[in-house]
């Protein structure tokens, strides 16, 4: 059965209180003043995107499905096409989407030609993520948003259209960042996944293509990218842990493959 329409912070306490339970401990060194200070600045920042992206899914036209061509994502704002973003690598678990927004932010942090400049850039350019620069498969969740997670019946809007609770999540986490990207706000607002990594790829994708293995004499873990292999660092999957073996890593018990991200860095 189909859930009344509920306000958008129901549905972020309701997100929240179990997102948090996974996520490691973020060791704060702040003052009991600051940490205060930091509180009252969550919480303002926190009503802030709020509002805004209960404003952004209001409108019949946030979201709506977008016919695939190279440069689909033109059109839209920002705000929009970080949600989409988000979205689209992870519309299943809200934990991993806070870690997706977190590699977007890291990436924004380095101000690096690499990765792009700006928020925009760093979602647009190059080949930085297939969701919105990939394949029409590949982009097809980001390009039709509103109701794509068949585990999650979603809400009703004013309209009579169903958005998924998911998409919700992604719209207010992009609304977050480009309110606040103060680490400390997020650890209070939404948790710390992830620490510094850049980069992330699914667990399924991974597993199936065997893409880590440990380099022949030296055990060093390695990422194939492109055509070559890269040596690899910080290699995380939320929940279980950090790993330096490729076998350990793609062969976790009990993982829920589909729900998992494999975050690191390039060594």
């Amino acid at each position: 059965m189909r859930k009344l329409v509920r306000p958008l912070s129901i549905v972020l306490a309701f997100v929240l209180c179990f997102t948090l339970v996974t996520i490691p401990a973020y060791a704060s060194s702040l003052s009991a003043e600051e940490e205060e200070k930091k509180r009252r600045g969550a919480e303002y920042n926190e009503e802030i995107a709020d509002s805004w992206a209960g404003e952004l899914l209001s409108n019949s036209n946030y979201g709506k499905f977008i016919a695939y061509s190279s440069n689909w994502y033109s059109n839209l704002s920002t705000v929009e096409v970080l949600a989409r973003l988000i979205y689209g690598e992870n519309s299943l678990s809200t934990t991993g989407q806070v870690a997706v927004a977190q590699v977007i932010m890291n990436r924004v942090a380095a101000n690096s030609s690499e990765f792009g400049i700006g928020f925009w850039n760093v979602a647009t350019s190059g080949d930085n993520f297939s969701t919105i620069k990939g394949d029409a498969n590949s982009t097809h969740n980001a390009r039709d948003p509103r109701n794509q997670n068949p585990n999650d019946d979603g809400t009703i809007d004013n309209s009579g259209s169903v958005i998924s609770n998911t998409w919700r999540y992604a719209t207010f986490l992009a609304c977050l960042m480009l309110t606040t990207t103060d680490y400390d706000e997020w650890e209070i607002i939404a948790g710390h996944p992830i620490t510094t990594q850049l980069f992330f790829c699914s667990y399924s994708m991974a597993k199936s293509e065997e893409r880590f293995e440990n380099e022949e004499g030296t055990d060093k873990l390695q990422y194939r990218m492109g055509n070559g292999m890269e040596y690899v660092k910080d290699v995380y999957v939320i929940g279980y842990g950090t790993y330096t073996d490729a076998s350990d890593l793609l062969n976790i018990p009990g993982i829920n493959a589909s729900q998992h991200n494999i975050f690191f860095n390039i060594e």
